[in-house]
């Protein structure tokens, strides 16, 4: 049997086993049919699992919901751009801006420089941060558009290349500007996309231009909407989903 890891160890030193949950299925890796809550007890020869209880659909929401709030995911104020959060995901908007990045060329030269970039939305999950970019300066609704980020180190469609990026610890709301730090102060290194803006050059050649102060800002005009299969534009409810 796999041992827990130590946070969970040290964790498991201020609780105690109160009941399992055990999931039935009708073949290997089939769909659950059901569940049953079992009491932990003592018994003769040490812990045994006592009769399975049926759990009800109000008995499993209140144990996600307890998981959720020891997790920092529970109910309470939600800031104006956070879009959407989950215990495994959070979601906001980061207004149009200004910003010093830093890049680092073919010569192995590093510079900064400073740039007005679009707004952006931004999807943080354990491991991994997306990036995507929308256009006004309003909070943006479900059925707005997403486009590419016109960013270096990051893919079509939004996922970021984490080189040596060290992420923040989970996807709680206070660590929101800790997850745009990791997005905005990294080395920004290379194209992962070249076509994913509209300019001379694609991607490089507007990079190219606002490292050496032909253009400060990224301008929505070079903005390439994202496509799901089919065709049909990315929207920011499908983004969060």
């Amino acid at each position: 049997m796999t041992q827990p890891s130590a946070s969970v160890r040290t964790a498991l030193d201020s609780v105690y086993p109160d009941s399992a949950i055990i999931l039935y299925r009708s073949s290997h890796r089939g769909p659950i049919r059901f569940a049953l809550e079992h009491s932990i007890q003592e018994g003769q020869n040490g812990i045994e699992l006592g009769a399975g209880i049926p759990l009800t659909m109000e008995s499993i929401a209140k144990a996600l919901h307890d998981l959720a709030e020891e997790n920092g995911v529970g109910s309470g104020y939600l800031p104006e751009n956070v879009l959407a959060r989950s215990p495994s995901q959070l979601c906001w908007w980061c207004p149009p801006g200004r910003r010093t990045l830093f890049v680092r060329g073919k010569d192995e030269k590093q510079k900064s420089f400073s740039v007005s970039h679009p707004g952006l939305v931004f999807k943080a999950t354990p491991g991994d941060l997306f990036a995507l970019a929308i256009k006004g300066n309003t909070r943006p609704g479900p059925d707005t558009e997403c486009f590419e980020s016109p960013f270096f180190n990051v893919w079509k469609g939004g996922r970021m290349c984490q080189g040596n990026v060290e992420y923040p610890d989970g996807t709680l709301i206070e660590r929101i500007k800790s997850w745009e730090s990791s997005f905005f102060d990294t080395l920004f290194t290379h194209s992962n996309a070249f076509d994913a803006v509209k300019y001379d050059g694609g991607l490089v050649g507007l990079w190219n231009d606002l490292v050496t102060g032909v253009i400060d800002t990224i301008p929505e005009t070079v903005l390439v909407p994202v496509l799901k299969k089919g065709g049909c534009p990315l929207t920011v409810a499908s983004f969060v989903d």
